[in-house]
């Protein structure tokens, strides 16, 4: 069994259903149910529209 992709020393329980990345219990969103694919928990964000897609935005620095 795979590796948790946060948690490099946890094995991986499942797979997000979006990013197909593995990950450890802790790391998963059951959204719709035990039966359904989970998500983890940046792209639970995404689909919760808390946050965009994509990755960080750099922050403008300072002059």
């Amino acid at each position: 069994m795979a590796a948790c992709r946060k948690h490099p020393f946890d094995t991986a329980s499942a797979n997000c259903r979006t990013c197909g990345d593995d990950f450890c219990a802790d790391c998963l969103v059951y959204t719709y149910g035990p039966e359904k694919p989970p998500f983890c928990i940046p792209c639970a964000l995404v689909a919760a529209g808390v946050r965009r897609p994509g990755g960080r935005r750099r922050r403008a620095s300072r002059v």
